[in-house]
């Protein structure tokens, strides 16, 4: 095939503008905080996390995967390490491409970084496993064309090689893109059809291992990659340079023109254009607008969380738990209730019955109000389905203290220590409780422990009225656990119910009556005697 038509300082210009764009849509429009905070995995500094991902084909992907993604906590961190694997994909792709026109490898190689960049913006946990996947199928392409084309003989065997190493360390899909861009080369580029058959027998092994273990999926990659364009985005990924260099070899032989003048500005700026409007399409603003409400949330923004709110075009029932917690911390609580959209009969503190995403949310809101017992069994739920992330094994450590069970928290706080840029958080939680395992020089827990119940209310149900009462019984000026009360009771239409719990109001102090339950009790003294509520007037 010809040699290139592009000059080497050309195709770098093009991948380093196109990686500073890439960059710039990472850190300032996806954030890389958002990414760490919904979709990064639990990942550990300890042998035993290690050698628990050595144990099966594509487990060491995983596990670097993990590993790349708790960079996201930091802007610049995860920005830099997004940009490095792409500015790794560019090069390997253009040598992967190698006997096509230099035109053709750096418009590929671009649409490859292109798309991958397109791929934060879904706000799933796949991407850094995709993009590190593509690069060692790239780098071990790339290894191989390195053995001269002159040896017959070594040129199938590492061929053999690379695609089993690549299989144990990244996974089928990885495996079957070395292979299949290596046959490519054999029979497009060197036109060795005996050669090019010698290198896919090694895809075998994807069979094999699945004969003798038969619990390993080998689409299991595929079937994380979700749907609509998140899929999409994946699977062209993949298939980018293999069609590319399929496409690129049969229109040069048809065309029989070897040499392609230098494109001009007008190809280039319709490619940005189509690059910038891929990445807008791409990006997922409803999910990227409720990360940023659960992130504010996290940070005890409230006024922030608040104006976020009031954009937010859907509603998860999590999003609309952690909206009644914000409220209250705002002080906006019931005032404000119904600013947001609402549901008559929505439960504050709902149960398994909307999902079981909701249990670490429900979790947070459990414990602030006092429900020890039940925040513990929703927090070790949400473990469960979301594994040992910072933030539940933070939940539980406090939960323990409180339960008086120090060396349980010590427990949870010693997993944190091990968990990238937590270490120094652990570290004062741990002397903090070695200091007083009571935790009672922490003052949110002593907070906490006021509001503790001291009575059973034996329920089969998660019931929001009940656990409100049992928490206002036990400790009258629980001003969290009140305002849950008239919030719940207006979203049931309970007026007469409200009515009465409004006269709790002078003990904190008779603050104004929230509009809301002025408004609630008008329509309740249309049918009934006024309440009593010196020294307010309705």
């Amino acid at each position: 095939m010809a040699a290139a038509s592009w000059s080497p300082r050309l195709s770098l210009a093009c991948a380093a503008a196109l990686l500073v764009l890439a960059g710039a849509h990472f850190a300032w429009r996806v954030q890389p905080i958002l990414r760490y905070e919904q979709t990064a995995p639990p990942f550990f500094l300890d042998a035993t996390s290690c050698t628990r991902f050595t144990s099966t084909p594509g487990a060491i992907l995983d596990y670097l995967a993990a590993a790349v993604a708790q960079l996201n906590s930091s802007l610049w961190l995860g920005a830099l390490a997004f940009v490095a694997l792409l500015g790794g994909i560019f090069p390997g792709a253009r040598r992967a491409l190698a006997g096509l026109d230099g035109r053709w490898t750096t418009a590929l190689a671009c649409g490859l970084v292109a798309l991958l960049a397109a791929l934060p913006g879904r706000y799933e946990n796949e991407m850094e496993r995709t993009l590190m996947g593509i690069l060692l199928s790239l780098g071990a392409v790339s290894a191989w064309l390195a053995v001269p084309a002159r040896m017959r003989v070594l040129r199938p065997a590492s061929a053999g090689v690379l695609t089993v190493a690549l299989f144990f360390v990244a996974g089928p899909v990885p495996a079957a893109l070395s292979a299949s861009l290596m046959a490519l080369q054999e029979l497009l580029v060197n036109r060795r059809p005996w050669l090019a058959a010698a290198c896919v027998p090694a895809l075998l092994v994807v069979p094999l291992w699945w004969w003798f273990h038969p619990a390993f999926d080998p689409l299991a990659a595929v079937s994380n990659w979700g749907g609509g364009w998140t899929r999409t985005l994946h699977t062209l990924a993949f298939l980018l340079v293999p069609l590319g260099l399929v496409t690129g070899i049969v229109l040069t032989r048809w065309t029989g023109d070897r040499n392609q003048p230098q494109p001009g500005w007008l190809p280039g700026s319709v490619g940005l254009a189509v690059v910038l409007a891929l990445w807008g399409v791409t990006l997922d603003t409803p999910r990227k607008a409720l990360a940023r409400f659960e992130h504010a949330a996290r940070q005890q923004q409230w006024d922030r969380a608040l104006t976020i709110a009031q954009n937010l075009p859907s509603w998860t029932p999590a999003a609309r738990v952690q909206l009644t917690r914000v409220l209250f911390h705002a002080g906006r609580l019931p005032e404000d209730l119904f600013t947001f959209p609402q549901k008559r009969g929505a439960d504050l503190l709902p149960g398994y019955e909307v999902g079981l995403d909701v249990a670490r949310t429900v979790a947070s809101s459990l414990l602030e109000l006092g429900q020890v017992h039940l925040a513990e069994h929703m927090a070790h739920e949400s473990l469960e389905l979301e594994g040992a992330k910072p933030d539940i094994l933070r939940l539980l450590a406090c939960i323990n203290i409180l339960k008086g069970q120090p060396e349980a928290a010590r427990v949870f706080l010693l997993r944190l220590r091990l968990t990238p840029f937590h270490r120094r958080e652990a570290d004062r939680q741990l002397q903090l409780l070695a200091a007083d395992p009571t935790g009672a020089n922490q003052p949110e827990l002593n907070a906490i422990r006021t509001r503790l119940p001291r009575t059973d209310e034996p329920d089969y149900r998660l019931a929001t009225e009940s656990l409100l009462r049992q928490l206002l019984r036990a400790n009258p000026t629980n001003r969290m656990a009140f305002h849950y009360l008239l919030a719940h009771r207006l979203l049931n239409a309970q007026t007469e119910e409200l009515a009465t719990d409004l006269q709790r109001l002078r003990l904190f102090g008779n603050p104004p009556l929230p509009r809301p339950c002025e408004e609630a009790l008008l329509l309740h003294q249309s049918s009934s005697a006024p309440a009593d509520l010196h020294p307010h007037k309705v």
